[in-house]
Parts: structure tokens; C-alpha cells; sequence
């Protein structure tokens, strides 16, 4: 059973609660969710992001106790896309302070540690949502791909990949004399003409020894010449 504290410290069970158990309409069900998460959020030590909120002294109006005083100043939340949002991040939770706004919003209004990181390609900067929108992919997917370390190029494309397939991603024409490398925190790619591959990848390829792509980079060689040039038999 879910407990909480109110704004007098009292613990509050929520099954003396009865007021959603006489609510029919969709919409009030909705702002009463998003009421009780409220509730949680300021009064309920073991919920997630606590720290955030009532951890750090944020409260709600004594009004706002009850779900019919918190409904008569809020009303229906609009859609399941929204959320009850403080205007002033570290202002309590009352009428003056709060209104809806939809996730995308709400994710942009993010300050601190948690803020939405947005990423700029091709003379545009959006955040991951707005990008997998763009590119018709779902935002865990891009995240999914940008985790791996793969280059905006490859992660901010349409095509699906999967393996080996990030090889196939085309990027503008090349002398086939010339390449290029964009190193990552966490994986090491290369492009030679139209091809982009890890450095894992085009050594097994090349029948390349483990580490001589990077040896090769630090001697002064092309990446070209990195990736192209055989092995010199004893």
C-alpha cells in the first residue's frame, strides 16, 4: 500500500483516498494521476526523484490536499501527452506556479544534470525526440545508436543498421586517396571513400593485426594508406 506525507508531516495512506474510485470521466482520471504524482513526488521518500522535490523542500498549496481543490484550480489535463509542470523550477507546486505542457516541453525545460542534450548536424540542433522524429525512428532507437558511439552522420540517418550494416551508410564523394577517422569515447570509426567502418571492422577486412590501423595513424600514414596498404611479408 502506497503511503506519503502531507504538508503537515502526517503519513496519508492512499486508500483513504476514495475520491478516483467515484470518478467516471477519462480526463479527471487523468488530473487525478497526475494529482497524486504530485503528492508522491513531495510527500514519499521511497519514490523516484524525490531528491528533486520534496528532498529538497518542495511542497504544494494546502489547497491542493484534496483532488477537488487541486481540480478546481487545474481542470482537465489535456491529453495523456502532458504533464503538470512548475513554471519556476524551484517554486511550489499552486495554481500561480504550475500548467500543462506536453512531454516534449517538459523534457526541454529540464535544467541541471538532467537537462535534455541536444546534438547539431547539418546546420540543425534539435534534442533526441525531435531528432527521431525527424528521421522517422523511434527516440530509443537514435539513443540506442548515439550510445554505441557511432557518428552523427550514421546515427542521424534513416537506414536501418544492424551489424555490419553501418558500413553501407554513404557520406559525400571522396578521392579514394583520401579518408577521414572521428574517434568517439567509447568506439573508433574510419572512412575510406564512401565506406565507414570501425577500426575492428576493416582490420578483420584487411586481415589486419589487431591495433595496426591506430599504429599505422600515429606513424604518420593516411587513413587511406592505414586501411589499404597490406601487410609487409618477412
Amino acid at each position: 500500500m502506497s503511503r506519503f506525507l502531507n504538508n503537515n508531516n502526517k503519513v496519508v495512506s492512499c486508500a483513504a483516498c476514495k475520491t478516483l474510485e467515484k470518478i467516471k470521466n477519462p480526463s479527471m482520471v487523468s488530473s487525478y494521476n497526475s494529482w497524486y504524482g504530485m503528492k508522491r513526488r513531495c510527500g514519499c521518500p521511497n519514490q523516484t526523484g524525490y531528491e528533486r522535490y520534496g528532498g529538497r523542500g518542495i511542497t504544494y498549496d494546502p489547497k491542493w490536499e484534496t483532488f477537488e481543490g487541486f481540480y478546481k484550480d487545474m481542470g482537465d489535463r489535456p491529453g495523456p501527452n502532458y504533464d503538470l509542470d512548475r513554471i519556476n523550477n524551484d517554486g511550489n507546486y499552486c495554481k500561480e506556479n504550475c500548467h500543462w505542457i506536453t512531454h516534449l516541453e517538459n523534457c526541454k525545460n529540464r535544467g541541471g544534470r538532467r537537462a535534455t542534450r541536444l546534438y547539431t548536424f547539418d546546420g540543425k540542433t534539435m534534442c533526441i525526440a525531435d531528432w527521431a522524429k525527424e528521421i522517422g525512428i523511434s527516440p530509443a532507437s537514435l539513443q540506442k545508436r548515439l550510445n554505441k558511439g557511432w557518428p552523427l552522420e550514421i546515427a542521424l540517418s534513416p537506414e536501418k543498421h544492424d551489424g555490419g550494416d553501418r558500413s553501407k551508410h554513404v557520406t559525400p564523394s571522396e578521392s579514394p586517396t583520401k579518408g577521414k577517422t572521428t574517434r568517439n569515447k567509447n568506439s573508433k570509426y574510419i572512412t575510406v571513400g564512401d565506406v565507414t567502418k570501425t577500426y575492428t571492422e576493416w582490420e578483420i577486412e584487411k586481415n589486419l593485426s589487431k591495433g595496426l590501423i591506430s599504429k599505422r595513424l600515429q606513424q604518420g600514414c593516411t587513413p587511406y594508406e592505414a586501411v589499404m596498404n597490406p601487410v609487409r611479408k618477412q
